[in-house]
């Protein structure tokens, strides 16, 4: 459960949960064990395209960079305002 919970909450530096960056999705709980919710999850699953997945992959990826970058650049001027040039 602890898993699902961190891999459901939204990360600072990819803007999006784990679980949306890698599967494309956000997982929908339910707490029965109806074979009717199976059913209709698995069929979602199967009408989903392989072109429109790879694509929403792709697009995902590319705003994980673009948030890493800005996250990065973030952390780095806030760490280069107390650096001081060492002089030899």
């Amino acid at each position: 459960m602890t898993k699902l919970v961190n891999n459901n909450a939204i990360f600072f530096e990819t803007s999006m949960t784990p679980f949306f960056a890698n599967k494309s999705f956000h997982p929908r709980i339910f707490f029965s064990l109806d074979n009717i919710v199976y059913t209709i999850a698995q069929e979602r699953i199967d009408v989903a395209k392989a072109k429109n997945i790879i694509d929403t992959m792709q697009n995902i990826l590319k705003v994980i960079k673009n948030n890493f970058k800005r996250a990065q650049e973030t952390m780095s001027r806030q760490a280069n305002k107390r650096r001081k040039t060492i002089k030899y």
